[in-house]
């Protein structure tokens, strides 16, 4: 009897030091909003990775999921928003101005690796 309550005492603490590398690999990226574009235009993420959209235009702002799966709300400039990327998140991101005459502009999610990554 002590053997398997110390085997499941040790998976217990496996699955639990797993958990927790897993949750300190996961990176924030941010990604910065401009009146017309977004940097970077294509962010490179790991599924658990979070995208922390900051608004730098000179006014108000939407991000949302190119399919609508999540949206931002009002973004007022120097505020910010996150998301956490999914492994099936979709890979277009919208980012729209506010007013009479709203523009769009798009950036994408990649989970290839980086240019220039080692």
């Amino acid at each position: 009897m002590p053997i398997s309550l110390t085997k499941l005492i040790s998976a217990g603490a496996t699955a639990v030091t797993l958990a927790a590398a897993t949750a300190a690999s996961a990176q924030t990226h941010d990604v910065v909003i401009f009146d017309d574009a977004f940097f970077p235009a294509v962010i490179y993420v790991d599924a658990g990775d979070e995208l922390r959209f900051v608004n730098n235009a000179s006014a108000a702002r939407n991000v949302s999921a190119g399919d609508g799966s999540w949206s931002s709300g009002t973004l007022e400039t120097g505020s910010s928003f996150s998301q956490t990327v999914e492994a099936n998140s979709q890979v277009t991101f919208i980012g729209t101005s506010l007013g009479e005459n709203p523009k769009s502009y798009s950036g994408e999610i990649s989970f290839d690796p980086a240019p220039l990554s080692e």
